[in-house]
């Protein structure tokens, strides 16, 4: 049989340079010390060149187990079931590469040296992918800027700046989702400073080991810098993160994805940059690859009489929870299928108590320690996400027709009384830090949110009671209230999950109004204007940074339009413009809107008459996925570097980024909204 084509590598072609077309590396690829990559006309993709030996070599393996299983046939050896299915004994194999060769300092899997290493190979392709949609192509000057880095050492910055972006990451954003072992990442942190400080791929940071803690170190740099940015667009541009970013996926690249638990561990802390710096394919592909490797290394499983010890077992759990509660978010506010059924989960949650104490050696059950209060926090906000997960399958799958019968009343009032006692068992801040109770003030946003998602108009309860919108309306509001609050006070950092929050209220919040009499009766017309402007206001806000918010925005400004401007001209006769104030808040949110209005919802001339099939969900995800699915900008000045200033001046110091951001005690604002 002919073996496959060879052709020129992209990188020759792009140079014109001449390549010796050898696999698995060209000649001047190997020299330069970068992959080597060939496109597939079939996938319409970039492939690592090495794709095709590897397949030849798992293909002479596999031949070499038929002949060593023919050979055998006499004997009458009975095949095994995990022999006849590749994928069992794939996935067997691999739990015990993760149980055998767990460490304090890490949980990898180590390639059996009688055959090819074949749980990198399809990681690696899959990785190739994600990179092309990572890498933020669509930033016009930034996407030409990054592809310069690679001629351009990056250095560590001092050990200062370091610990400062560390701890902007540990109290911003492994706080809501506990990725990374506090311990563990320093172990990493110590290995790069006891190299030189100019990253070099090649020549000193070669090692598999070193090139792993290079990806964890600065992709946890370019996290806890965003985390910043967010909260001062103007004083730290996004190219910064960009730039450590592009860094990590370097170290990535070169080594692949392990089919281990760090493996898991780096996908998510890809999902977590895409959280803050997102497109939609990112996010979303990124998590749900992230979860798949889980399942295959069966972290949703229960593994507590497997003999592991501690740190291990802690880390498979905090590693699938993360990663079970970004899909989950992401499948409630995007709309989009989930990866995994909550029934085939008996995973437990992971330990409370401080990662100090959690080691290989700990005995959580003769050893009493002190419970951390950040855990906690984790912990009930993955019983927040199993509680958005319920939601969802009972509200917008198609129900399974054994289950038809039940009452989804009944469901409802019953997940009412659930939300309502997840919100008053938060952890008691007498036991939290400052950062732990800066988050427990934004579980009321946290609390109308599930209320609000719970009560409007779903596919399987598409008509809900009078009583049911009213109380609907009642969260729309306070979501709404709490949103720009907390956007005046730069609480927010995940966009994309306000922007859809505060268009999907407004727009439930007027539907509601215009459909029901009820709801009518419990909000003044004024009220409802007020609230419509300030929706707007702060869409427009984000989108002066965020410029890929603005089809959501126009989705969500044309459907108020069309609604207010219908029911102004119907007022006289259907509806009473003025009936009971709420609160009395109607003149104090139109005075505080006055300065920052710059475009009223309802000044425009569109006044489409309000159509009785209207669908209740206007401004859908469809109004992100229509824009080319773009990249979310959040550098006001384009991504482009400063006049006169290297890029390698900054690796030094970068001391100006923290002190206008960081308060007085030093703490970070969480990412958990």
């Amino acid at each position: 049989m002919p073996g496959a084509p060879v052709t020129a590598c992209l990188r020759c072609r792009q140079k014109k340079k001449r390549c010796d077309q050898k696999l698995p590396k060209c000649r001047l690829c190997e020299l330069a010390g970068v992959e080597c990559l060939g496109y597939d006309a079939v996938t319409r993709r970039k492939v690592p060149r090495s794709y095709i030996s590897s397949l030849e070599q798992q293909v002479a393996y596999l031949k070499a187990k038929l002949e060593e299983q023919s050979q055998n046939g006499h004997a009458q050896t009975p095949v095994s079931e995990s022999s006849r299915d590749p994928e069992r004994s794939s996935a067997a194999a691999e739990e015990h590469s993760v149980h055998a060769t767990a460490s304090h300092g890490s949980i990898a899997a180590a390639p059996t040296q009688s055959r090819p290493s074949r749980e990198l190979l399809l990681p690696r392709i899959l990785l190739t992918d994600l990179v092309d949609c990572q890498l933020p192509s669509q930033h016009g000057r930034l996407s030409g800027f990054l592809r310069e880095l690679g001629g351009e050492t990056i250095s560590l910055p001092s050990r200062e700046t370091a610990q400062v972006l560390i701890t902007a990451y540990f109290q911003s954003v492994n706080v809501g989702m506990p990725l990374l072992h506090e311990l563990t990442f320093d172990n990493k942190v110590n290995l790069l400073y006891s190299m030189p400080r100019a990253v070099n791929l090649v020549d000193t940071h070669n090692s598999p080991e070193s090139r792993m803690a290079v990806f964890f170190v600065f992709e946890v740099f370019a996290i806890g810098l965003l985390s910043m940015q967010k909260q001062d667009p103007a004083a730290i541009p996004s190219w910064l993160a960009d730039r450590y970013h592009t860094t990590a996926l370097s170290a990535l690249s070169e080594i692949g994805v392990p089919n281990t638990v760090q493996g898991v561990q780096a996908l998510l802390l890809l999902g977590q940059y895409s959280y803050h710096h997102p497109t939609l394919r990112a996010v979303a592909k990124t998590i749900s690859s992230a979860l798949r490797l889980a399942v295959d290394l069966r972290l949703h499983e229960d593994h507590s009489a497997a003999g592991l010890d501690f740190f291990t077992l802690d880390t498979m759990r905090r590693t699938f929870w993360v990663a079970y509660a970004m899909d989950r978010n992401i499948s409630m506010v995007l709309g989009v299928p989930s990866c995994l059924s909550d029934g085939v989960i008996s995973a437990q949650f992971p330990s409370e108590i401080a990662d100090q104490y959690i080691t290989p050696n700990a005995n959580p059950l003769s050893e009493r320690r002190p419970l951390s209060g950040s855990k906690r926090v984790s912990l009930h906000l993955f019983r927040y996400r199993q509680i958005q997960s319920e939601i969802r399958t009972m509200l917008y799958e198609r129900p399974i027709i054994q289950y038809m019968s039940m009452v989804l009343d009944e469901w409802q009032e019953q997940m009412r009384q659930r939300i309502e006692m997840w919100y008053h068992s938060v952890p008691a801040t007498e036991s939290l830090n400052d950062c732990d109770k800066r988050i427990i003030e934004t579980f009321e946003v946290t609390y109308n949110s599930a209320l609000f998602y719970l009560l409007r108009p779903s596919p399987n309860i598409p008509s809900p009671s009078g009583d049911q919108l009213v109380a609907m309306t009642h969260a729309a509001q306070n979501m709404i209230t709490l949103y720009q609050q907390f956007f005046l006070q730069r609480v927010l950092t995940i966009y994309w999950q306000s922007v859809e929050n505060i268009s999907s209220a407004g727009t439930a919040l007027m539907l509601a109004y215009a459909q029901s009499s009820r709801v009518r009766a419990a909000i003044s017309f004024r009220r409802l204007e007020s609230l419509s402007r300030t929706c707007s206001s702060v869409l427009w806000a984000m989108v002066e940074h965020f410029p890929a918010f603005r089809n959501k925005r126009d989705a969500f400004d044309e459907t108020a339009s069309r609604i207010l401007s219908n029911l102004i001209g119907n007022a006289e006769n259907e509806f009473p413009l003025q009936t009971v104030d709420v609160d009395g808040q109607d003149e104090q949110d139109a005075a505080r809107m006055t300065a920052n209005d710059t475009s009223s919802v309802i000044d425009g001339e569109d006044t489409l008459p309000l159509t009785e099939d209207l669908p209740f969900f206007t401004t859908s995800q469809r109004d992100f996925r229509q824009s080319g699915d773009p990249q979310y900008e959040s550098d006001p000045h384009g991504g482009a570097t400063p006049d006169g200033i290297r890029l390698a001046d900054l690796d030094e110091g970068l001391s100006f980024l923290w002190q206008a951001i960081a308060n007085p005690n030093g703490h970070f604002t969480s990412t958990w909204i």
